[in-house]
Protein backbone atom coordinates (compact mmCIF):
# COMPACT_ATOMS: atom_id res chain seq x y z
CA UNK A 1 0.00 0.00 0.00
CA UNK A 2 2.45 2.62 -1.24
CA UNK A 3 0.55 5.89 -1.39
CA UNK A 4 3.69 7.76 -2.41
CA UNK A 5 4.27 5.84 -5.63
CA UNK A 6 5.19 8.53 -8.21
CA UNK A 7 2.60 7.48 -10.78
CA UNK A 8 -0.17 7.49 -8.14
CA UNK A 9 0.80 10.99 -7.04
CA UNK A 10 1.02 12.14 -10.67
CA UNK A 11 -2.46 10.75 -11.35
CA UNK A 12 -3.87 12.57 -8.35
CA UNK A 13 -2.29 15.85 -9.45
CA UNK A 14 -3.52 15.40 -13.01
CA UNK A 15 -7.05 14.70 -11.78
CA UNK A 16 -6.98 17.86 -9.67
CA UNK A 17 -5.54 19.79 -12.63
CA UNK A 18 -8.36 18.48 -14.82
CA UNK A 19 -10.94 19.61 -12.25
CA UNK A 20 -9.20 22.98 -12.02
CA UNK A 21 -9.34 23.36 -15.81
CA UNK A 22 -13.11 22.81 -15.74
CA UNK A 23 -13.52 25.22 -12.83
CA UNK A 24 -11.45 27.84 -14.66
CA UNK A 25 -13.48 27.34 -17.81
CA UNK A 26 -16.72 27.82 -15.88
CA UNK A 27 -15.40 31.07 -14.39
CA UNK A 28 -14.27 32.35 -17.79
CA UNK A 29 -17.69 31.63 -19.25
CA UNK A 30 -19.67 33.09 -16.36
CA UNK A 31 -17.56 36.27 -16.44
CA UNK A 32 -18.27 36.59 -20.14
CA UNK A 33 -14.63 36.74 -21.26
CA UNK A 34 -14.65 33.63 -23.44
CA UNK A 35 -14.52 34.86 -27.04
CA UNK A 36 -16.57 32.04 -28.57
CA UNK A 37 -19.58 31.95 -26.26
CA UNK A 38 -23.04 32.57 -27.67
CA UNK A 39 -24.74 35.92 -27.17
CA UNK A 40 -27.45 34.34 -25.03
CA UNK A 41 -26.65 34.84 -21.35
CA UNK A 42 -28.87 31.88 -20.43
CA UNK A 43 -26.87 29.51 -22.63
CA UNK A 44 -23.59 30.88 -21.27
CA UNK A 45 -24.79 30.33 -17.71
CA UNK A 46 -25.92 26.82 -18.60
CA UNK A 47 -22.49 26.02 -20.06
CA UNK A 48 -20.77 27.52 -17.02
CA UNK A 49 -22.98 25.45 -14.72
CA UNK A 50 -22.22 22.26 -16.64
CA UNK A 51 -18.49 22.99 -16.51
CA UNK A 52 -18.72 23.62 -12.77
CA UNK A 53 -20.57 20.32 -12.31
CA UNK A 54 -17.87 18.54 -14.35
CA UNK A 55 -15.29 19.99 -11.98
CA UNK A 56 -17.28 18.89 -8.93
CA UNK A 57 -17.78 15.36 -10.30
CA UNK A 58 -14.05 15.05 -10.97
CA UNK A 59 -13.23 16.23 -7.46
CA UNK A 60 -15.70 13.84 -5.83
CA UNK A 61 -14.49 10.90 -7.90
CA UNK A 62 -10.86 11.78 -7.19
CA UNK A 63 -11.50 11.84 -3.45
CA UNK A 64 -13.38 8.53 -3.53
CA UNK A 65 -11.14 6.88 -6.14
CA UNK A 66 -9.35 4.50 -3.80
CA UNK A 67 -12.32 3.89 -1.55
CA UNK A 68 -14.82 2.51 -4.03
CA UNK A 69 -14.22 0.28 -7.02
CA UNK A 70 -17.11 1.98 -8.82
CA UNK A 71 -15.38 5.37 -8.55
CA UNK A 72 -12.43 3.99 -10.54
CA UNK A 73 -14.67 2.89 -13.40
CA UNK A 74 -16.74 6.06 -13.23
CA UNK A 75 -13.70 8.33 -13.44
CA UNK A 76 -12.38 6.40 -16.44
CA UNK A 77 -15.77 6.75 -18.11
CA UNK A 78 -16.05 10.47 -17.35
CA UNK A 79 -12.51 11.18 -18.55
CA UNK A 80 -13.05 9.10 -21.67
CA UNK A 81 -16.24 10.99 -22.52
CA UNK A 82 -14.50 14.32 -21.89
CA UNK A 83 -11.63 13.33 -24.19
CA UNK A 84 -13.97 12.32 -27.00
CA UNK A 85 -16.14 15.41 -26.61
CA UNK A 86 -13.10 17.71 -26.55
CA UNK A 87 -12.31 16.82 -30.17
CA UNK A 88 -15.87 17.16 -31.47
CA UNK A 89 -15.84 20.96 -31.38
CA UNK A 90 -13.46 23.56 -32.78
CA UNK A 91 -10.06 22.20 -31.81
CA UNK A 92 -7.48 24.72 -30.62
CA UNK A 93 -4.41 24.83 -28.40
CA UNK A 94 -6.48 24.87 -25.19
CA UNK A 95 -8.32 21.76 -26.39
CA UNK A 96 -5.00 20.06 -27.15
CA UNK A 97 -3.67 20.81 -23.66
CA UNK A 98 -6.87 19.53 -22.09
CA UNK A 99 -6.81 16.39 -24.24
CA UNK A 100 -3.17 15.68 -23.34
CA UNK A 101 -3.87 16.10 -19.61
CA UNK A 102 -6.94 13.87 -19.87
CA UNK A 103 -5.23 11.15 -21.90
CA UNK A 104 -2.19 11.13 -19.59
CA UNK A 105 -4.53 10.73 -16.62
CA UNK A 106 -6.39 7.86 -18.29
CA UNK A 107 -3.10 6.15 -19.15
CA UNK A 108 -1.86 6.40 -15.55
CA UNK A 109 -5.16 5.17 -14.14
CA UNK A 110 -5.07 2.12 -16.40
CA UNK A 111 -1.37 1.54 -15.67
CA UNK A 112 -2.00 1.41 -11.92
CA UNK A 113 -5.45 -0.21 -12.02
CA UNK A 114 -4.45 -3.09 -9.73
CA UNK A 115 -3.44 -0.64 -7.04
CA UNK A 116 -6.74 1.26 -7.21
CA UNK A 117 -8.93 -1.83 -7.43
CA UNK A 118 -7.07 -3.71 -4.70
CA UNK A 119 -7.58 -0.90 -2.20
CA UNK A 120 -11.29 -1.60 -1.77
CA UNK A 121 -10.67 -5.28 -1.06
CA UNK A 122 -7.92 -4.49 1.47
CA UNK A 123 -9.99 -1.84 3.26
CA UNK A 124 -12.91 -4.29 3.55
CA UNK A 125 -10.60 -6.93 5.01
CA UNK A 126 -9.34 -4.50 7.66
CA UNK A 127 -12.84 -3.63 8.92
Amino acid sequence: MNEHKPSIRATKYLLFLNALIWLGFSLIVVLGVHPAMPESRAISLLLAGLAFMASAVLLILTITLRKFRLAYYMILTVLGMMAVLSITDDFGIADLVFLLVTMATIALLIRDRRWYLREEAESLDES
